[in-house]
């Protein structure tokens, strides 16, 4: 995700955005690297902490109860539009 998505090796500021000229521009490349990979980690793991884990029958209401009479609501409402010329 980190080569995806955060530009891999590259900062924006100190020359970094281009491919290394010397060994201490690689080496802090690689280190901007990591620390990318390694905020990465930690944002997946504060999430994964911080999310509630539900239980099966927690999670059966919550899509019966909750989900699906807003999805239809959803839907009712788009029909309105576009019966409605939106």
């Amino acid at each position: 995700a980190v080569t995806l998505f955060l530009g891999g090796w590259t900062l924006p500021i100190a020359g970094l955005e281009t491919a290394a000229e010397s060994m201490w521009t690689g080496l802090l490349q690689v280190f901007v690297f990591m620390g990318k990979v390694a905020m990465m980690v930690l944002g997946i793991i504060w999430v994964r902490w911080m999310w509630p884990r539900l239980r099966f029958d927690q999670l059966m209401d919550l899509s019966w109860g909750r989900l699906i009479p807003l999805a239809m609501g959803n839907v009712i409402f788009a029909v309105i539009l576009l019966i409605a010329g939106w």
